[in-house]
């Protein structure tokens, strides 16, 4: 099993694209850190496990193409709505 633990870190932002090559990744965690934006995360549709607690986030955005999704952290964050996670 595929897993990249980038949690504590001071990343702002997932440059589309950057993430590409690891399409067999199963987990990824980017807790405590300071994204605004759930972005670049289009070419891991074998995610199973996308952990982006205490960031900066106000909007469920982007998941769509994370099929395989089967958990999903979003706990403190910025969230004003809860939306775009009927397709989960």
């Amino acid at each position: 099993m595929i897993i990249l633990d980038l949690a504590f870190n001071v990343i702002k932002e997932i440059t589309p694209g950057s993430l590409d090559s690891l399409v067999n990744l199963k987990k990824i965690y980017l807790s405590a850190n300071k994204l605004k934006k759930i972005q670049g995360l289009d070419a891991l549709q074998s995610l199973e496990v996308l952990d982006l607690g205490d960031n900066r986030i106000r909007k469920i955005e982007n998941l769509e193409k994370l099929t395989g999704l089967k958990e999903l952290h979003l706990a403190k964050n910025k969230l004003q709505v809860i939306e775009n996670i009927g397709h989960l």
